[in-house]
């Protein structure tokens, strides 16, 4: 945690940060030079060049040759070597030829799992950006998200990467028995296949979403602004992502292990497993996709009481931790108790990040409710899982007119923090307690600020159905099938506002 002091301690004063401080990271094995040892690292930008290109595109070879040559650990070296062998990136699929640290942050993965588990190697491989620019599924984008954005139309996700995991990092063409030898189709009398094009297809849909970190510094970049970082993990775009339901090679689905959303515990923020990350002074989420808005002063923010339970395992007498864990389940205290779940708690000055548990939301469930957008009076709504934290409150009752135009959303009262999604039975209880209820609103209005950015998706009291269209070659869709909009329109397209 960077705080004032301490780039006042390192004379780094001419860019203050806020009190509560800055979140920085470093690369994972990240040492400190040495000044006594006779090499140097160098590297290229466009501010200044000093070493010609065939000399900077031998650099990460010569690293490479003295690792595998000369240090103590051989047989974990040989073992990385052999890994390389088969995971492999090549540096002509990527804009980065000159470069030395993202390929020996690439090769450390081998190094630093050669005797562990495979899959753990398999995952840090794909959420690696050379891997992603090489097998080229960096950026690849649900169809729902490009016929959204990109006027209707029709596209698929990159296969590549879901080819080549399976092809050649993992299960290869053929079931294989436990010889060795390969399986015989008792049908065809051919070699069994471990999978088609329709499982690539499916497989392909898992890997959108994928793209770079934002840049930072203390890292190889030869290029000034860049927005291309090539060394950190991942992020996933949740945009980006196909949210449908994927087949696995098993006649199961992907996530069939997995806990069910419905089943998490109540108020899972509290009970033992939750975790919370520190983001320093910023009150953005890393996890989700919030307006900046969030960050302005009258943004209401969720600041936990200093005599919450919750609040003295995250301030930890001052010295906070990157990530908190909960080892058991802890009391809610005053406003905690009056929330399904939390996104940003602040602590002080500083702010954590709740992180849920992974878990499984299903594309079908019984009993929808409608949610409408925050003024989408014209083009309907869409369905929601009631028992899930999807949507907020808007307070009205059908009877009277003017509360169906101007919905309220009292800070405070009806809702605790910006962003703040709850189950349908808890927005309902809130509305009933302020002596209205929940309807099919035309527009919400916040109370006392009646900003935009603080209004989102919110519940009505309107059923609704999930359906499936299918078509001649078997693909589904899913299809909200809500209620009429308040003024049933049809969109420019010709589709019903219900649907």
């Amino acid at each position: 945690l960077k705080t004032n002091s301490i780039a006042d301690h390192f004379g780094a004063t001419a860019v203050q940060n806020e009190a509560a401080g800055t979140i920085v990271c470093g690369s994972h094995g990240e040492v400190a030079n040495d000044r006594s040892l006779r090499e140097q690292f160098d590297f290229r930008s466009n501010e200044e060049q000093v070493t010609s290109s065939a000399v900077m595109d031998n650099q990460r070879h010569v690293v490479w040759y003295e690792q595998g040559l000369w240090a103590d650990d051989q047989f974990r070296q040989r073992m990385a070597f052999a890994l390389s062998e088969m995971i492999t990136v090549v540096p002509q699929n990527i804009d980065a030829e000159t470069y030395t640290e993202v390929y020996a942050k690439y090769y450390d993965i081998f190094v630093n799992n050669a005797f562990g588990n495979y899959g753990d190697i398999m995952k840090l491989v794909s959420y690696s950006p050379l891997m992603a620019e090489h097998l080229t599924y960096i950026k690849s984008k649900g169809h729902n998200y490009v016929y959204r954005t990109e006027d209707r139309r029709d596209s698929r996700p990159d296969e590549n990467y879901a080819r080549e995991i399976m092809q050649l990092f993992t299960i290869g063409l053929y079931v294989l028995n436990e010889d060795g030898t390969q399986v015989i189709d008792s049908t065809t009398g051919k070699p069994k296949e471990t999978y088609t094009n329709e499982d690539i297809e499916s497989f392909a849909r898992a890997w959108t979403g994928f793209d770079r970190q934002a840049v930072r510094g203390n890292y190889e970049e030869r290029r000034g602004g860049s927005t291309d970082n090539k060394i950190d993990p991942m992020q996933v775009i949740a945009a980006y992502r196909d949210p449908f339901p994927k087949a696995d090679l098993a006649g199961g689905f992907l996530g069939d292990r997995y806990l069910r959303c419905v089943d998490l515990p109540s108020q899972s923020f509290l009970k033992k497993g939750a975790v919370y990350t520190l983001r320093g002074a910023s009150p953005l989420s890393e996890y989700r996709t919030d307006p900046s808005y969030f960050e302005l002063d009258n943004a209401e923010k969720f600041v936990l009481d200093s005599n919450s339970t919750l609040y003295q395992l995250l301030h930890n007498v001052g010295q906070y931790q990157l990530n908190v864990e909960l080892d058991e389940d802890i009391v809610c205290f005053e406003t905690e108790c009056n929330v399904d779940t939390v996104r940003m708690v602040k602590v002080d000055d500083v702010y954590y990040e709740f992180k849920e548990i992974p878990c499984v939301q299903m594309a079908f469930y019984d009993n929808g409710k409608q949610i409408r957008a925050k003024e989408n009076k014209d083009l309907g709504s869409m369905c929601a899982n009631p028992n899930l934290a999807h949507a907020s409150e808007a307070c009205c009752r059908e009877e009277r007119y003017q509360e169906v135009r101007q919905a309220k959303k009292e800070t405070g009262v009806t809702y605790f923090y910006e962003g703040e999604r709850t189950k349908y039975n808890t927005a309902r209880d809130r509305c009933v307690n302020a002596g209205k209820d929940l309807c099919m609103f035309e527009y919400t209005n916040v109370s006392p600020v009646n900003d935009w950015w603080k209004k989102g998706f919110s519940w009505t009291n309107k059923d609704c159905e999930i359906m499936v269209k299918v078509n001649s070659e078997g693909y589904i869709a899913v299809v909200h099938d809500a209620d009429n909009s308040y003024r049933n329109q049809i969109n420019q397209y010709g589709i019903p506002a219900e649907v």
